[in-house]
């Protein structure tokens, strides 16, 4: 975890400890890095009001090679995991998962990363969030599930309809050819109910 820092190197300005950082990254030694350090001017300005003007040496380098250097390492190292998990994230929308299965992804990525360090207060808080992190993805996937079955009952009632106009519609045509069935609805003096009453039980039977 990164921490305050103190020392020669310390009191640069972020862009110049960045630089420093990029070159002991590359490799560079002492050699190459104090005398290009010492002679900047803004440094100068520094050592100058802090330092009674003392030149940042071997000890000052090897002391932020194994503080600040470090941070910056691993602050680095958590960057480019985190890059990683958008990618993923990105990857996963473009392969058909939803936005909120990338954004759980990296808010997942994290958590993780939080872990690192943490005491066992901050490690409960942190269970926790992930808990809560999957009780929410088993619900969206629980939702997911169940939008899908009524999707699927939709469907299934309107083939069942269909079917049974298709059956229906066939009946009534053998039916209608039918001389017996149209002898007893045309009989006089019969309304339209009884017609139906007497149709009906041609068709479906004497429980209808």
């Amino acid at each position: 975890m990164s921490r305050a820092r103190r020392g020669k190197i310390a009191k640069l300005p972020a862009d110049l400890r960045a630089e420093v950082n990029l070159r002991l990254h590359d490799g560079q030694a002492a050699g190459q890095i104090l005398p290009w350090l010492n002679n900047l001017p803004r440094v100068r300005t520094i050592l100058t009001a802090q330092f009674d003007g003392a030149d940042i040496n071997d000890q000052n380098l090897t002391e932020w090679r194994q503080g600040g250097y470090l941070d910056w390492v691993e602050e680095r190292e958590r960057l480019d995991a985190l890059k990683e998990l958008s990618l993923f994230a990105s990857d996963a929308v473009r392969a058909g998962g939803s936005l909120a299965d990338g954004a759980a992804a990296v808010a997942a990525g994290r958590l993780i990363a939080a872990i690192d360090g943490s005491d066992d207060e901050q490690l409960l808080k942190i269970s926790s969030a992930i808990a809560s992190l999957r009780g929410g993805d088993v619900e969206v996937k629980r939702v997911k599930l169940q939008e899908a079955k009524v999707k699927q009952d939709e469907r299934k009632l309107v083939f069942e309809e269909k079917r049974w106009r298709m059956r229906t519609a066939e009946l009534v045509l053998a039916q209608l050819k039918d001389s017996e069935t149209m002898r007893l609805v045309a009989q006089p003096g019969l309304d339209n109910d009884a017609k139906i009453q007497l149709l009906g039980k041609r068709l479906f039977g004497e429980d209808w």
